[in-house]
């Protein structure tokens, strides 16, 4: 008897004292993991004497009911936490809502909010892109002026160094309503967008030529791609882009200031790194009036302004809400009334509504544009007292675009923790990759795309960086990442816990592969770069003595060698695996060609980072593997 108590105290179940009365709690954790519960209750079982420091089975369900109590805590308390020899590791986690904003009760809920919530969506977060609240936000709404902003920055790009981009006074005259005094007051920045949408539009007044517009086959599909690479859905589009229309969600929206402010802020944006600096800074300074002096009515401020400063910001901060600053984008048409906006430099508020069908000013008009706007400072006003107290216990999303829940791994062996984990509430990107004008992939890997956002953000950012470099017609084939909820994946070792992926190489022969292609020869009259080394791998089975050779058509030097650089720029990234006679060849060429460039490249090749051995098989594509989140 002795023995089983020695047994359970080490098992350090001190918590036994404190029996769970609340099953609301379990309940509570329990959806909270999404039914993981079970694996963290076998996790438990599977200590070996588990069974045996417990006199009857209700004590040990008594026990266990508390222990997992105790888990839950330590969930909503903790960076990371162990549970028997299972080791649990989160992002930091951030306070949830917006406490500086709002010191009052949170308002009621307003019925129209309940009754007609098809009607409107928003998506409330900081500037930094974490997400806070938001309701319908991938649902596509009628855009109005909200496009605006979006078509400036695809002109400017479109168009670099042209006569048909955009001047600084053409993106006020668009985006920040500055009055052209040739044009009926108000109607300055229509006629620009219309000159934006439709080539045959005449020009603008004051122009020598016409400004560069999106409708031309050839600039809506660059136009397209451009968003898909800065990673706004296909859910949002400005005018004729695309069949959508004018019409965005919340998110994207959301998303977009969100990376204007960040690369406004000194970010490594993916506009920064594809040479759009200049460009979005010019619509960042345009939505947020730097140095801008209106010329228009008596006022003073432009009519944009002028709204969300006294028909919203006045009204909340009436309300206690504490506004210090504001400015955004709106959009006001028929059956639109729409807001995205910076507050405090702290938060984005992005909120768009349809809540009438106006043909007419004259079948009640007015009458309908009074409601709209009651209502979206109702909407407003209920988002941010609703969020302004601290949400202890919740996770939350990491700062990227993809999904709304935190993603965490689990690792159960410490000598091998790549080879035995989980993968919960991890992110399916197979979409976004066939979406993605960066990669390439199959329908046969559609259950085997799932992973961790700090894997899918490092390869966005070394892909944008080479395609900003090269060009868009150079795609990488992406291949196995995880299983949804991670685990043992067939012909694989690894790939459990969504932060290892398969990807191909790039190849100027194949620009946008559709499967692996291997780049070794092992015939030494067929390689022209020469590798005095035994393979690691081969396609079958050779002659061990012979002599590997790189291939350059399937493996681009180059372009490999600048991807692997950038890749290794990222600090969450760890190893990647690779043949030794590919990475004795890369390293060959860098030494003959560019030996001052490809740094952080050269350093992880010193290192041992870009792996050559242990894992044979990488002659036809990389294993990328990050380091496991904590």
């Amino acid at each position: 008897m002795s023995n089983i108590k020695q047994k359970k105290e080490d098992f350090s179940f001190e918590v036994v004292d404190k029996i769970l009365k609340d099953k609301g709690a379990l309940d509570a954790l329990d959806k909270s993991l999404e039914g993981s519960m079970d694996f963290i209750a076998k996790a438990l079982f599977s200590v070996p004497f588990v069974a045996l420091a417990f006199g009857s089975a209700e004590e040990l369900k008594i026990s266990l009911k508390d222990t997992m109590m105790q888990f839950s805590k330590q969930v909503t308390s903790r960076e990371e936490f162990t549970l028997g020899d299972f080791k649990l590791a989160k992002h930091k986690v951030e306070p949830s809502g917006a406490p500086d904003l709002f010191s009052g009760a949170a308002s009621n809920k307003p019925k129209f909010m309940t009754t007609e919530a098809s009607r409107f969506g928003y998506y409330f977060g900081t500037v930094d892109g974490r997400h806070i609240d938001s309701h319908n936000e991938n649902s596509s709404f009628p855009g109005a002026s909200m496009q605006k902003m979006m078509a400036g920055l695809l002109n400017m790009v479109l168009h670099k160094g042209t006569d048909k981009a955009l001047t600084k006074k053409e993106l006020e005259y668009l985006i920040g309503y500055q009055h052209h005094p040739t044009i009926k007051y108000g109607e300055s920045s229509n006629v620009m967008m219309r000159a934006l949408r439709n080539c045959k539009n005449p020009k603008f007044p004051g122009r020598g030529t016409a400004v560069g517009c999106l409708s031309p086959k050839e600039n809506r599909e660059f136009s397209r791609k451009f968003l898909d690479k800065i990673g706004i859905s296909r859910n949002t589009s400005v005018g004729t882009v695309s069949n959508v229309g004018n019409k965005q969600t919340c998110k994207d929206v959301f998303e977009y200031l969100s990376l204007l402010w960040k690369t406004a802020n000194g970010e490594e944006t993916i506009l920064k790194q594809m040479g759009h600096y200049d460009e979005a800074m010019a619509v960042f300074n345009t939505i947020r009036r730097k140095d801008y002096k209106y010329l228009g009515q008596e006022r003073g401020i432009d009519r944009e302004t002028y709204s969300m400063q006294k028909r919203f910001a006045d009204k909340l901060r009436a309300q206690g809400i504490n506004i210090s600053s504001i400015y955004g984008k709106g959009g006001l048409y028929r059956g639109a009334l729409n807001y995205g906006l910076i507050i405090n430099e702290k938060y984005i508020l992005v909120i768009y509504t349809k809540f009438h069908n106006l043909k007419t000013k004259q079948e009640g008009g007015y009458k309908a544009l009074k409601q709209s706007r009651e209502r979206i400072v109702q909407i407003g006003s209920y988002v941010l007292k609703k969020n302004s107290a601290t949400k202890t216990g919740h996770l939350h999303t990491p700062s990227h675009s993809h999904g709304d829940t935190q993603s965490v791994v689990l690792n159960k062996n410490a000598l091998n923790p790549y080879n035995s984990g989980k993968l919960v509430k991890g992110y399916d990107f197979h979409q976004k990759i066939k979406d993605s004008i960066l990669f390439t992939t199959e329908k046969r890997r559609a259950k085997r795309q799932w992973a961790h956002p700090i894997l899918w953000n490092a390869l966005v950012r070394a892909s944008s960086k080479v395609q900003a470099t090269y060009g868009t017609q150079y795609k990488l084939y992406v291949g196995d990442l995880s299983n949804q909820h991670g685990g043992k994946m067939s012909n694989h070792k690894s790939h459990q816990m969504g932060i290892d992926a398969d990807i191909g190489f790039y190849s100027r022969k194949v620009p946008a592969p559709t499967r692996f292609y291997g780049a070794l020869v092992y015939n030494k009259n067929e390689g022209p770069t020469k590798v005095d080394a035994r393979p690691q791998s081969v396609y079958g089975t050779i002659n061990r003595s012979s002599t590997a050779y790189a291939m350059p058509k399937y493996f681009d030097l180059e372009m490999n060698a600048l991807y692997l650089d950038e890749l290794f720029k990222d600090p969450k990234v760890n190893k990647i695996f690779l043949d030794t006679p590919l990475v004795m060849a890369m390293r060959e060429w860098i030494n003959n060609n560019k030996p001052d460039d490809y740094s952080t490249l050269q350093d992880a090749i010193k290192q041992r980072r870009l792996k050559t051995g242990g894992l044979p098989g990488h002659h036809n594509h990389y294993h990328i593997r990050m380091h496991i989140p904590v």
